[in-house]
């Protein structure tokens, strides 16, 4: 991705569900909010031309860590 030059960002994260933290609505802070079961483990952001470019990059990811990936557009303010 580097070398394609399309990487922006990627980082990982914390691994053990139970180190997070998450807030609600009115400001309280507690333990982690999933309730599925799932949790993000990191991000990855892309700049790309298209939909399917993204999907493609999205599936070579997904391989690579060998865990499925959401892709989904970043919406700026």
């Amino acid at each position: 991705m580097k070398d394609s030059g399309v990487l922006v960002f990627a980082g990982g994260l914390e691994e053990e569900i139970e180190l997070a933290f998450g807030s609600d609505d009115t400001g309280e802070i507690g333990g982690p909010i999933t309730v599925s079961g799932e949790f993000l483990g990191g991000l990855t952001i892309i700049r790309v031309t298209s939909d399917d470019e993204a999907k493609m990059w999205g599936a070579r990811l997904a391989q690579a860590c060998g865990w499925p990936q959401e892709i989904r557009e970043f919406k700026e303010n």
